[in-house]
């Protein structure tokens, strides 16, 4: 049967694809499994750059299409390795940030202007960074529109072809650094940085400044367009609906709060210094989640809606199905794990510091 072409990036090779035989068809390379979407059906973008769409009839449940000699051929995958597997970086700098627009792109940031891109084959390539700074933060609305933070006014903007473009600042406060940033929408992008800076994009190039009413440094943002959460210095939590005004929640400590995220509105989770842990119902109030890790220092939270993550000092990495029980995972390092990220084909990745990069599949 034929396959009419909806997909922008297929429309001029004006060919069909035969299923069941192997026809061959001219290939494509995909890096994002959302321009393997075909009639409406969901595509997926596989490890060795070629698109595949459900089928039946193969044992994996995905079959090649538009993939050269391979096409009509059932994708075959490769043994689960379970555990978090270290990747080689090529780099021994402090690793800050993670972020990609699936697991066949993944950008890692760090000290040095560093800024690492991968294709989902464990393997790492440096991309240069107009300006050598420590980058601390990245997130996307898609592979073409992507940001990346830093200090001394670094901002920078990339479109997914390894170029990054230095953002103009000069119009706003000198801030030295911002350490987190957050898509609301593409029109629609947060960050966060010292002496309380809140940083938002008008969605015309330009951005504008939030009133914090704090002075403290902010470690992290995370929520939605009405519900928005960042964390910093002191054990200072703030909330804004999205209207520009932040109010402070009281969390009960007075340590540093380095991550926060959450599964759902109503399970919101605070991590920082001395092991704290922190969940909220999403209704202001903050409690205390024993954890069973002492005093450790914990710089991150992350996961899915059934896979919670912390990653902290000594290759700590604490994981969680419920959000009641904690357990810590082998992570096969000592090296101090900062962030981490979930890929939507639920591949996890960790980094940290001395070039550190972990991955586990969920």
């Amino acid at each position: 049967m034929g396959i009419a072409l909806r997909a922008k990036w297929l429309a001029p090779l004006l060919l069909t694809a035969t299923f069941g035989c192997k026809n061959v068809a001219s290939s494509f390379h995909c890096t994002s499994a959302s321009q393997c979407a075909l009639d409406g059906r969901s595509g997926r973008c596989e490890a060795d750059g070629a698109c595949s769409l459900p089928s039946a009839s193969c044992a994996s449940g995905r079959q090649y299409v538009y993939a050269g000699a391979m096409t009509g051929a059932c994708v075959v995958d490769p043994p689960t390795m379970s555990g978090w597997q270290s990747e080689t970086s090529g780099s021994v700098a402090l690793l800050r940030g993670v972020w990609g627009s699936s697991a066949r792109d993944v950008y890692v940031v760090g000290d040095g202007g560093t800024i690492l891109h991968s294709i989902g084959d464990a393997s790492w390539s440096p991309q240069t960074s107009p300006n050598v700074v420590r980058l601390d933060g990245i997130a996307g609305a898609s592979a073409t529109d992507l940001y990346i933070s830093g200090n001394l006014n670094t901002l920078l903007h990339g479109n997914g072809t390894g170029q990054w473009t230095a953002v103009d600042m000069t119009m706003h406060p000198p801030f030295d650094i911002l350490s987190s940033l957050f898509y609301v929408t593409p029109a629609l992008v947060y960050a966060v940085g010292n002496f309380g800076f809140i940083l938002h994009s008008n969605g015309q190039g330009g951005w504008g400044q939030d009133s914090s009413g704090t002075m403290t440094w902010l470690f992290q943002i995370w929520g939605s367009s009405t519900d928005l959460y960042t964390v910093g210095d002191g054990g200072v939590i703030l909330h804004s609906v999205g209207d520009g005004v932040w109010t402070a929640q009281p969390s009960g400590v007075t340590t540093a709060l380095f991550g926060v995220w959450g599964p759902s509105a109503t399970e919101v989770y605070a991590v920082g210094d001395q092991g704290t842990v922190l969940r909220s119902p999403g209704d202001g109030s903050w409690s205390p989640t024993a954890i069973g890790q002492g005093g450790t220092p914990l710089l991150g939270v992350f996961g899915t809606a059934s896979d919670r993550f912390i990653v902290g000092k000594g290759g700590l990495i604490l994981h969680s199905s419920d959000g009641t029980s904690w357990a810590a995972e082998p992570s096969g390092t000592t090296a101090t794990l900062r962030r981490g990220w979930v890929s939507p084909e639920r591949r996890a990745y960790v980094v940290g510091e001395l070039g550190t990069i972990l991955h586990r599949d969920l």
